[in-house]
């Protein structure tokens, strides 16, 4: 077929679940290209807003529900042989040891492998069983955002399997081992998995007895909870619609199981339980296998997989494909004017570049409805979409199960290396209007590439558009399987090294830098014409070398190549690079954007402002700074979401910022982040309405509420932070302030959460924990002797004051022999000296001291009485009897007081006034006889010469004492 530079009509692509709106025709016919989000199952909706919880089994984002109605258009799915009452596949040796898979969520992993165990079992009759690794299976690396505790499902297992990424066997990879022998080849070629509709109530069983008795056990999941099993007899029954979190292998069934087996309250109203092999041990329920019954209302509500007997590893050589996460969502062809349909007719392809010589012998692709009717094209010599290319093949048929397939070509294609050919598929599935199965990012699930020119999607078969049009990450699931060409000779290489080493890993590279690139050829290519690439598009550049120096426009994830040519031979090696960088952002959209589009190591600085909604951290690890700190950057999620999400990328630090208004099941302000100098305020959650599974340093939550625990912080790791007004459950706190008190502060009621001088918590941190150089203002930290606890440094400054050298634990006769050595440093001296025994107590000393103008040595000249009442001025030391004599009172001319103050070795001309002022102010203060009690009058301080003249206003009646008291 000749290209066509201009598709005849405008087609669109459109996600499942847009037909819902009504002016659909109209926004087609109006709108020249579109995007708008796929649409999601319900399951994976619920447990993403919920906060992406780990629970075993992670709902996928694509939605089956379809598939019961396509099982039940009439086609012949599964072998038709009548139903018996009891079955029970361990009979016929089919079944592989029960195995444990200890405290991690690797449920899906076990149910898989024993599918595919059983499968061999069934299907030759193996004296040896196989055992197959879970562990590997689990630890997969290919862009899911799950760890090996995390969970999966069966769209997950399918992606790893049909990749021929597994299964390996149990002894090369063995379960709990930390690091997957990921290069090593797979036991076995699996080249086909069935689907299977959920159950609709406690009668719908024939689909799944049926699918046990044909493949031996199949991969169901359920929620367990061991308060509705009966240990004793192994029976489960749950009555309460929870979403599934285990994924578990049925092997059999008995109509006639007991309800009498199940525990007493609440009990199934009729008898009947599935037979399945459980991953919890020989030891657990019943021999490591649980019966549940038919009437739990959670037990294969989800659809279900099944495994046909692999194939041997020489099926074929290579497998072509752009989809390592497998079938993540379904897309529609729609063009202007269509309707949506029950059953629409839409192409998808891949075009593929040959590795090397070989032969197209098979197409793999997931069918996404039983009875799926398919219509596959080969082209090769393709220039770009697959109508450029010449038609070599074409077959039709139709599937009977849903699931992954892979369909032998009645005529195999030679390609020859390094020649781009097509393998393009029409899919009409029963059941679905949105029958192409495609793999994209989705936040939360998983993290997708693709490059121009790979995928390509259709209405008619011949007018194409490349699918990065509609998504920048999104390719087909079609895979080409081939085997080696007729010579079975590589063809010459020109190329026998490269620097960096291509295919080694991702070079990243920061735009405003360069990164070198080169290539070295084999003896006898000397004479060579290389071309450089990055994206798809030409590079100026011509020689063996190449210095990439990328633009902030090309930010993002991209493949550099040098395609070298001498002569006939031909070789093509190819990096895959990351380019990233620092940008600005102002608004709550350009925010977003950033996070959607961030690469690793990324630099997000966030200009002054309110930022309203919820954000959520991107897969890759970035730092997201303000410009001016949390007052004047704020994240205001208005009640509506958790402020900042991290989940997927825990290690994303958020620096400088006010989270406030935040809502979530979990962490109303952060959940799974790490924190900065942050002010978190006025959240709320189910648990930790503050934080939730955050580190957090030098960050202040305050004010913060939870429905049921933790409405500070929970699970959380806090280095130098601030809790007031909220509690911490389940923290590790280091240097972290959590039972605070007002007057630790210098105005908590005024939101002035900095520390009092006078704070417990001043100088009583542990300098080797440390986390962070300043503080939540930016100021230095440790401006005493040790750090102070929580996010404020109290800093005040004490020229001309040593700082006590005092280690940590140490005992109080070391920590006042400390302090008495900086105080005769510091000029203080003589028996006054003897008051001051604590760090705390020299620190407000200080403090009040640079405050007054008054020196160290002024301080030490004075009596030791007054020094005290200096003290008790601030707050610090109390006065006793001995320190002071307080003289009657006298009235005087005019309505006037005098009383008489005796402090014994105390000389008017040597103290400073303010000193005496604070001194004859704590007196005052404390007097028996009540008339210089604070309650009810103000009192102002005026010294002069060798008396104070003291104010006294009460507040009732407005009248005013004056009062000389007389210090000799």
């Amino acid at each position: 077929m000749e290209n066509s530079p201009m598709p005849a009509r405008i087609t669109k692509l459109v996600p499942a679940a847009f037909a819902a709106a009504g002016l659909l025709v109209t926004f087609l016919a109006a709108s020249p290209a579109f995007a708008v989000p796929a649409p999601k199952s319900a399951a994976f909706r619920e447990w993403r807003d919920r906060g992406a919880l780990r629970t075993g089994v992670v709902p996928a984002p694509a939605d089956l529900s379809h598939l019961g109605a396509s099982y039940r258009m009439g086609a012949k799915r599964l072998r038709s042989a009548a139903i018996p009452s009891r079955w029970d596949s361990r009979e016929s040796g089919w079944i592989t040891p029960v195995r444990d898979q200890s405290s991690w969520g690797t449920c899906w992993a076990f149910a898989a492998m024993a599918c595919l165990e059983t499968s061999f079992l069934k299907e030759t009759d193996l004296a040896v069983t196989n055992d197959f690794s879970e562990n590997h299976l689990a630890r997969h690396d290919v862009g899911f955002l799950f760890g090996f505790d995390d969970g999966g499902n069966n769209l997950i297992a399918a992606a790893l399997l049909t990749a021929w990424r597994d299964p390996l066997y149990e002894a090369q990879d063995p379960y709990g081992h930390p690091e997957s022998a990921a290069e090593a080849p797979p036991a076995c070629h699996v080249q086909d998995i069935a689907w299977f509709p959920a159950r609709v109530d406690a009668a719908d069983n024939d689909t799944l007895k049926r699918a046990i008795m044909q493949y031996g056990a199949v991969s169901v999941s359920y929620y367990h909870s061991d308060s509705y099993l009966n240990k004793q007899t192994g029976a489960y029954y749950c009555s309460r619609a929870y979403n599934a979190n285990h994924a578990v292998t049925a092997v059999g069934w008995d109509d006639d199981y007991a309800v009498g087996n199940f525990k007493t309250y609440p009990r199934p109203s009729s008898p009947g339980a599935f037979l399945i092999k459980n991953s919890y041990g020989a030891d657990s329920h019943t021999n490591g296998y649980t019966w549940i019954s038919y009437s739990d209302v959670t037990f294969s509500r989800i659809d279900f997989a099944a495994y046909p007997m692999p194939e041997a590893t020489n099926n074929y050589g290579r497998v072509y494909s752009y989809d390592p996460c497998g079938f993540v969502m379904d897309y529609n062809v729609l063009e202007a004017g269509d309707e949506l349909t029950g059953e629409v007719e839409n192409w998808g392809a891949n075009v593929f570049t040959s590795a090397a010589t070989g032969v197209v012998e098979a197409v793999g692709f997931y069918a996404l409805s039983a009875g799926t009717e398919y219509e596959i094209r080969i082209f090769r010599d393709c220039a770009d979409d697959p109508s450029s290319g010449i038609l070599a093949a074409e077959q039709t048929g139709v599937l009977a199960n849903a699931g992954y397939a892979t369909v032998r070509l009645n005529t195999s294609v030679d390609v020859g290396a390094l020649e781009r050919f097509a393998v393009a598929i029409r899919l009409v599935c029963p059941g679905t209007e949105y029958p192409l199965p495609v793999e994209q990012t989705e936040n939360g699930y998983c993290t997708a590439t693709s490059n121009a020119g790979e995928s390509w999607y259709s209405k008619d078969g011949e007018n194409w558009r490349d699918l990065r049009h509609f998504d920048e990450t999104a390719n087909f699931c079609i895979k080409a399987y081939t085997k080696s060409g007729s010579d079975g000779r590589p063809p010459e290489d020109p190329v026998i090294s490269t620097a960096p080493e291509a295919g080694a890993g991702t070079v990243r590279v920061r735009f405003g830098e360069s990164a070198a690139f080169a290539v070295a050829l084999g003896e006898g290519f000397e004479d060579a014409d290389f071309r450089w690439t990055y994206n798809g598009a030409a590079l100026d550049a011509s020689g063996a070398s190449f210095v990439f120096a990328p633009t902030a426009e090309q930010h993002g994830e991209g493949t550099l190549a040098c395609r070298v040519t001498a002569g006939d031979a031909v070789g093509v090696r190819s990096w895959s690079v990351s380019v990233f960088g620092e940008r600005r952002v102002s608004t709550s959209a350009a925010l977003s954007a950033a996070l959607d589009d961030a690469v690793f190591g990324d630099r997000i600085v966030v200009a002054p402002g309110t930022y309203r909604g919820g954000f959520f951290a991107p897969s890759a690890t970035i730092e997201i700074v303000s410009e001016e700190g949390p007052s004047h950057t704020v994240i205001d999620a208005g009640g509506e979401a958790c402020c900042f999400d991290a989940v997927y990328s825990p290690m994303t630090l958020l620096r400088g910022f006010t989270l406030r208004g935040g809502y979530a099941y979990y962490g109303g302000g952060s959940y799974c982040a790490t924190l900065a100098d942050c002010v978190v305020s006025n959240c709320a959650a189910w648990a930790g309405g503050g934080l939730f599974g955050v580190a957090a340093t030098n960050c202040l939550v305050v004010g913060n509420t939870a429905e049921n625990t933790a409405s500070g912080a929970y699970g959380s790791d806090l280095f130098g932070c601030t809790l007031y007004g909220n509690d911490a459950v389940s923290c590790y706190c280091v240097n972290t302030i959590a039972d605070a008190a007002e007057n630790d502060f210098m105005d908590a009621a005024a939101g002035d959460y900095r520390l009092s001088p006078r704070s417990r918590f001043v100088d009583a941190g542990d300098n080797a924990a440390v986390s962070s150089e300043t503080d939540i203002a930016g100021l230095p930290r440790v401006s005493g002797p040790r750090v102070d606890f929580g996010c404020h440094e109290c800093r005040v400054e004490r020229e001309g004051w040593q700082v006590p050298s005092v280690a940590r634990g140490a005992s109080a006769a070391e920590e006042k022999a400390a302090v008495a050595a900086a105080l005769e440093a510091s000029g203080f001296s003589g028996a006054s000296v003897s008051r001051v025994e604590t760090v705390a107590q020299y620190g407000a000393l200080a403090d009040w001291a640079f405050a007054h103008g008054v020196s160290a040595a002024e301080m030490s000249s004075s009596a030791v009485p007054l020094v005290s009442a200096a003290l008790g001025a601030d707050g610090l030391m109390e006065l006793s009897p001995d320190d002071v004599s307080f003289g009657g009172i006298s009235m005087g001319d005019g309505g006037s007081f005098a009383a008489a103050l005796s402090l014994p070795g105390y000389s008017a001309g040597r103290v400073a006034p303010q000193l005496l002022s604070a001194a004859v102010g704590a007196v005052a203060a404390s007097s028996p006889n009540g008339v210089f009690s604070s309650d009810g009058i103000d009192v102002s301080v005026a010294p002069g010469g060798g008396s104070v003249e003291l104010r006294v206003t009460p507040h009732e009646p407005q009248e005013a004492l004056f009062i000389k008291a007389t210090v000799r």
